[in-house]
């Protein structure tokens, strides 16, 4: 996980609406084995196998969050937007953590960061979906963080000070590309890519959850127009409505492990020295590497992104460098083209070439 950044899991997030869920799912189950009317086994049956499931995963998909700590404050996100900002100049930050049962069975952590403003008004903010590590690790980086803020803060007043001791401290990197310079540096805007997978992730699953019950119910209803509406096929019902569910879960499921794939994928530093490339914390010797592919500069094919692989002793390595279109919702990296002339040059030295990576 990227450093500074932390969000919340599916699988656990999905858990925990699940054990939630149970309780109208409960009460479903028990109209349809209770009641002998038609209509109302109906009306049970399609919110048991259809409406509480999507609400779930649409409940899902809004509880899961990200949270990122600068050097001056705390961020939370939803759906890749901000919706709050905590300044450490504000707030001072620490943990409660409380547990849930449900029907005595099921225990459930429910982890907050608690949140205490300059007049000592306490606010707990629900981490959905955090593991133990990643909650334990966002309140590191806060702690530390928020150290050195004060530790800047109290030694400089001076604005412009404060923000060069905050760049320092981040090791930010001014982009650039000269093969006159011994190290070439890269500055990828790897937050507004993943922002735009969490958009094209969240549309995916969001049309699964509406697209797949609806075709469920058209077919349904091509096989039963004419059929006699009774109890027993109405309980014969539930079966179908479970391997929907069941679907529905399956296809957002991979939908979410390719969105974490490429998020993985998505580099933030690459330097480039006259016998190195090192993206991110990983360091490639020019004479370890066997090949190096990229999507050509000029490649116009419907292929959605840019991407460069590296092949080197006993591994292989790919990232994704922005979209290849630069139509509305996908981001096109202005300096790619620099980067791939930086790259083929590194290999030049080599006596090889970068390789069109088109498929």
């Amino acid at each position: 996980m990227e450093k500074g950044t932390y969000r919340s899991s599916f699988v656990k997030t999905f858990l925990w609406v699940l054990l939630i869920s149970l309780v109208p799912e409960s009460a479903c189950f028990g109209v349809i084995a209770t009641t002998r009317q038609s209509d109302q086994q109906s009306i049970a049956i399609v919110v048991a196998a259809v409406v509480i499931p999507v609400i779930s995963i649409l409940c899902t998909l809004f509880f899961m969050i990200t949270i990122r700590v600068s050097n001056r404050d705390v961020q939370f996100f939803r759906f890749g937007r901000s919706y709050r900002t905590l300044p450490f100049e504000k707030y001072t930050f620490s943990e409660y953590v409380y547990k849930l049962t449900i029907n005595s069975i099921f225990p459930i952590s429910i982890r907050n960061l608690r949140v205490t403003n300059s007049t000592g008004v306490i606010h707990d903010y629900l981490c959905y979906g955090f593991s133990v590590k990643t909650f334990d690790s966002l309140l590191d980086e806060i702690t530390e963080r928020n150290d050195y803020f004060w530790s800047v803060s109290g030694d400089r007043r001076d604005p412009a000070g404060l923000d060069s001791e905050f760049e320092s401290f981040e090791n930010n990197e001014i982009e650039s590309y000269n093969p006159a310079f011994r190290i070439n540096v890269f500055s990828f805007p790897r937050d507004t890519l993943h922002k735009i997978l969490v958009q094209h992730f969240i549309a995916a699953a969001v049309l699964s959850v509406l697209l797949i019950p609806i075709l469920a119910l058209v077919v349904g209803c091509v096989f039963l127009w004419d059929a006699i509406w009774t109890y027993e096929l109405f309980y014969s019902l539930i079966a179908p409505g479970g391997v929907v569910l069941i679907i529905i879960i399956i296809a957002v499921f991979f939908q979410w492990l390719l969105f974490r794939k490429r998020s993985k994928q998505i580099p933030r530093t690459i330097r480039i020295t006259d016998n190195t490339l090192q993206i991110d914390d990983r360091v490639f010797s020019i004479g370890d590497i066997h090949i190096i592919k990229m999507t050509p500069v000029n490649y116009v094919e419907h292929r959605a992104y840019r991407k460069l692989r590296i092949e080197s002793a006993g591994q292989s390595i790919e990232y994704i460098l922005g979209h290849i279109g630069n139509q509305r919702g996908f981001f096109r990296y202005p300096q790619y083209e620099s980067l791939y002339t930086a790259i083929d040059d590194l290999m030049l030295k080599a006596g090889k070439n970068v390789v069109a990576y088109t498929f």
